[in-house]
């Protein structure tokens, strides 16, 4: 830029050269970076600074010396002489060398923003269609600037008018309105052309290519559509239950649960240890929830986190059923269910909240409630079989836990239902918007009702007003259950005082 436009107005490179300074320091920061930064050798990190500077000056140190040292300071008066100025800007060429760098930059903040490797090629596409558009701006004074009468025009005009010949060669438009009129203009066009023809094949083949990758789960997705649509149609399922399946098809669609589709793949490529470690970073939040896994070893928590599957669940549907025997508890990652026992709703449980417990703790257990969606749920889900080999791994959870199952087993049936109600009284803010209550009536008359109404959305105002009920009976509901606690608690200190009393 300055090379081309610089050296006849003199006047205003001035701002340019200051931002030319500022970017030279951030080059020269890296430089300083660079000689201080740790490497990998053979299974082995360098730290030692006398070792970091040998394999950098032996490497990149002289490109980016180049590329990062500050010629103005040199310049001096010659600036003043335009034929010497422009002999120094020239010299300036060698700072090309610098989109190396640049590039080993971009390469690291790939590495470090994990950015996705479509994003960042369409990235480096339009910096490479840019720059080589900047590179290919040029201004003779004697060729089309005359032509065109820009002469007396300012640096940026004239800038701009390269620019838009550039770019208008590159994509072989050709409007003609700017055109070469010399010699060697015309053998440069030449040259911007063959080169904007290769960037372009290349460029475009490739980004259609990356936009055709983005979209892939759409196009599956809609293929997946189109086959349950065809399958529907072939059974003459009715509308309603095509309503409903499609309705699945999409909420699973957006959960969790469909980005994990090549999570097996993942995981079988990573070592035990973190494997181990990603299971537990998920589903630690709603493990040292449960009680008996409060304050449980580690590695334990690690093997009952990998042993869990993600279920999920549409609205209006039986989790478990009152009086089956039950062999899996649930832990709620999304979504709301409320217990039944009897055909009386006892409470609501949300995310991050867990049911079926005893299911795992006690064999052939009979469920003593019904759990039934809200909404649509995603759900993790652990078997009995799955928690019975992680005890056998860890003798000292299973003594602790078999205590736990013994002293709570006396009052099991009563303390089942006040446990589950005070486990549903606390209901976060998420949650609460995924409740539906628009009218005062049953729990399903209302999911129903809203379903019809609503399509299952706060959008109006009446449903944001039901909301607010929601949320006044739930702080209604969170006092209720301090209370239950309580009582809770008391009855498993009576429990603890008689066991004593009859071992005495």
């Amino acid at each position: 830029f300055q090379l081309s436009f610089g050296a006849s107005v003199p006047q205003t490179i001035v701002a340019i050269d200051y931002i030319q300074r500022v970017i030279d320091c951030f080059f020269i920061l890296d430089i300083f970076i660079n000689f201080m930064s740790a490497y990998e050798e053979r299974g082995r990190i360098e730290v030692k600074v006398k070792g970091i500077a040998r394999r950098y000056i032996k490497s990149w140190f002289l490109l980016d010396f180049i590329s990062a040292f500050p010629l103005y300071y040199i310049q001096g008066s010659y600036f003043r002489i335009p034929q010497l100025a422009r002999m120094f800007r020239l010299l300036r060429l060698f700072r090309l060398v610098r989109m190396l760098t640049i590039t080993r930059i971009l390469n690291r903040l790939d590495y470090a923003l994990l950015l996705r490797s479509t994003v960042s090629s369409i990235f480096k596409f339009c910096m490479l269609v840019c720059f080589t558009s900047h590179w290919l701006s040029y201004d003779e004074d004697d060729g089309w600037v005359a032509n065109m009468e820009l002469q007396d025009k300012g640096m940026y005009e004239k800038y701009v008018t390269s620019f838009y010949w550039a770019i208008m060669t590159m994509t072989t438009v050709g409007y003609g309105d700017v055109h070469p009129t010399t010699t060697y203009e015309r053998l440069f066009a030449i040259i911007a052309m063959i080169l904007g023809a290769w960037i372009f094949a290349y460029g475009i083949t490739n980004v259609v290519a990356m936009v055709t990758n983005l979209n892939m789960p759409d196009s599956r997705f809609q293929l997946r559509m189109d086959e349950l649509n065809d399958y529907m149609e072939a059974r003459e399922l009715p509308m309603q239950l095509r309503y409903e399946i499609r309705e699945f098809f999409f909420n699973a669609r957006i959960s969790a649960e469909s980005k994990l589709v090549n999570e097996g793949k993942i995981l079988a490529e990573l070592s035990a240890l973190l494997r181990s470690k990603i299971a537990f970073a998920i589903n630690d939040s709603v493990l040292n929830k449960m009680p008996f896994f409060a304050g449980a070893d580690h590695n334990f928590l690690m093997e009952l986190a990998l042993s869990m599957r993600m279920v999920c669940f549409p609205p209006l549907e039986e989790v478990i059923l009152e009086g089956e025997i039950g062999e899996e508890m649930f832990f709620i990652f999304r979504g709301v269910v409320e217990i039944v026992k009897s055909g009386v709703q006892l409470g609501l449980l949300g995310q991050k909240q867990y049911f079926g417990e005893m299911a795992i703790l006690n064999q052939n257990c009979l469920r003593t409630a019904t759990v039934r969606t809200l909404c649509f749920c995603e759900l993790r889900m652990l078997t009995r079989e799955k928690f019975l080999i992680a005890l056998t791994h860890y003798p000292a959870m299973k003594q602790r836990i078999a205590r736990i199952t013994l002293s709570s087993k006396p009052t099991e049936s009563s303390l089942s239902a006040l446990e589950k109600m005070a486990a549903s009284m606390v209901i976060d803010a998420n949650t609460a918007q995924q409740l539906v209550t628009p009218t005062p009536e049953t729990t399903l008359n209302r999911i129903s009702q809203l379903n019809s109404d609503f399509s299952g959305s706060f959008r109006s105002q009446t449903a944001e007003s039901e909301l607010e009920k929601i949320q006044t009976k739930i702080s209604s509901m969170i006092h209720q259950q301090d209370r239950l606690g309580r009582l809770v608690q008391d009855l498993e200190k009576q429990m603890h005082d008689v066991t004593e009393a009859q071992n005495v």
